[in-house]
């Protein structure tokens, strides 16, 4: 009696075995379904072919947003390949890259806007800092982010005619986190 246990027990173990592989091959073959079915799984697009538009009308006319756009051209210099981080009045707005542009509408009046460099080490409180400017009652205004000397990132107004070769590329892959926009409720 005690061999035939020991025989089942020899028996069973290939038999669970082979149904451990076969749900391993299974899963792999899932897997390598997905990677070669068309290329990429996801597409992630980082611009779109647009020019700025006008802010969407205000019911109070009196408080009426206008269209500011943040554009960097074409970089250059030792950081010309990273991002620039674009805040508004403390948040988050875009991470730029060279030649591409983001737009937020904001109301006239004073707000804070900073151009900032990567700073996980200082936990991002120069999203904190920046200068005050004045945004006008143009319908669409213009700030050129660059690298500035010693490869620091800066923020200034600047014209449509000097924009106008970067604002063929909307920067698309990064979520705006602006609420401030000085406009009341």
């Amino acid at each position: 009696m005690h061999r035939q246990g020991s025989s089942l027990q020899g028996f069973r173990r290939p038999v669970a075995r082979a149904i451990w592989l076969g749900f391993a091959s299974l899963a792999l073959l899932a897997l390598q379904a997905c990677s070669t079915s068309g290329g990429q799984v996801e597409h992630w697009r980082m611009v779109e072919g647009k020019a700025p538009q006008s802010a969407p009308a205000a019911a109070d006319k009196a408080r009426q947003p206008v269209a500011v756009v943040f554009y960097r051209d074409a970089a250059s210099g030792p950081h010309a390949a990273a991002p620039i981080n674009v805040y508004i009045n403390g948040q988050y707005q875009a991470s730029l890259v060279g030649n591409t542009y983001t737009q937020q509408s904001l109301c006239p009046g004073n707000h804070r806007l900073m151009a900032a460099r990567e700073d996980v080490q200082r936990r991002y409180v120069s999203k904190d800092e920046g200068q005050a400017f004045a945004v006008g009652t143009e319908p669409v205004q213009y700030f050129r982010v660059s690298e500035g000397a010693g490869g620091v990132a800066a923020i200034a107004p600047a014209t449509a005619q000097s924009a106008d070769s970067s604002l063929r590329q909307l920067q698309t892959h990064t979520i705006p986190r602006v609420v401030r926009t000085g406009c009341t409720a």
